[in-house]
């Protein structure tokens, strides 16, 4: 009787960073022409198959440079993400160069050096990556949990239409 609901704490949580830290939220393209319809669906396969499905963060990792720039270009064309909030994890190998492969996907993702977290480095002897990704692995990481509810909910209907 007369009691106000209370809303999840996860909205609570959104609605203080956009309205004290500024947090912009993103703004899903609705508008989307037959290429991009496609790159949606590309999207969301990549997702499936390589990204994190739970946790608050948005979590894509490959060492593919080709199937990351498909995955970005669907974040910033499809959901309309803030640029400023994409963030890249690089998973190296023992013989790799830190700078030099920060370099090389902070200028093939367009994500600046400053939104790189500190690197990791697998274990292992030298040549651990023979035959793999010269420049290691990388996480794409965008920390909007109502983001990651979306494109799940997207993958949920591929499972059920096909």
């Amino acid at each position: 009787k007369g009691e106000v609901p209370r809303r999840p704490i996860n909205e609570a949580i959104n609605n203080w960073y956009f309205t004290k830290k500024d947090k912009k939220p993103f703004q899903k393209n609705t508008n989307l022409s037959p290429a991009l319809k496609d790159l949606k669906t590309a999207g969301i396969m990549l997702y499936w198959g390589e990204g994190a499905k739970t946790g608050n963060v948005l979590k894509f990792t490959n060492s593919d440079p080709e199937m990351i720039c498909v995955f970005l270009k669907f974040l910033r064309k499809i959901c309309g993400v803030q640029e400023e909030r994409l963030k890249a994890l690089i998973h190296l190998y023992p013989d790799l160069k830190e700078s030099q492969t920060k370099a090389f996907w902070a200028k093939l993702t367009g994500i600046k050096i400053e939104n790189f977290y500190k690197s990791s480095i697998h274990p292992g002897g030298n040549n651990s990556h023979k035959n793999k990704s010269r420049f290691g692995t990388i996480t794409i990481n965008y920390p909007d949990k109502l983001l990651l509810e979306l494109l799940l909910g997207w993958i949920e209907e591929y499972k059920v239409k096909y």
